[in-house]
């Protein structure tokens, strides 16, 4: 199950995302939740979330403040903003900042949920890379004394090859 963090500062939002999104049938779970930037970067350190949904205009500390500190401690963490405005700068931070998607409130639940398949999908197809990648490597450095004794062999046998 991926771990998911909910940052927004209206209880409703947060409450109607916990409720009625099938967070189990996605292979997600609400791991924690937070009503401002601050208290979502204490969230993130505690749960080490793999996604976060996170409003844009909050007190304190706004999603666009909190997204760049999340980065720095959880570089992977996929990030869904939802805001209810359009503005550019946000549009283009959320950019900036490798943001999954950029959903405007108020929130039609068909078009979070197939952002939400989509970023689970994603998710798994780069882990997986990632496990082949470190796999590769590995059979790699098993197979290089092996491999270097070979070629040194063949270079000693046929010198004029070299």
């Amino acid at each position: 199950m991926l771990k998911l963090l909910i940052v927004d500062d209206e209880d409703m939002t947060r409450h109607g995302l916990r409720e009625y999104v099938p967070w189990s049938k996605l292979g997600i779970e609400v791991a924690a939740e937070a009503s401002d930037g601050i208290e979502g970067l204490e969230q993130a350190e505690r749960i080490q979330p793999d996604l976060v949904l996170c409003d844009v205009r909050m007190p304190r500390m706004d999603g666009i403040a909190f997204a760049k500190r999340l980065r720095e401690i959880n570089p992977d963490c996929s990030l869904i903003f939802i805001s209810g405005y359009t503005d550019r700068e946000y549009l283009k931070s959320a950019i900036q900042l490798k943001a999954v998607d950029y959903i405007e409130k108020p929130i039609q639940m068909d078009e979070l949920y197939q952002v939400l398949e989509r970023t689970v999908q994603q998710y798994h197809w780069e882990r997986n890379q990632a496990k082949k990648y470190r796999d590769m490597h590995r059979t790699i450095h098993q197979g290089l004394p092996q491999l270097t004794g070979f070629l040194l062999k063949q270079g000693l046998n046929e010198p004029d090859r070299m």
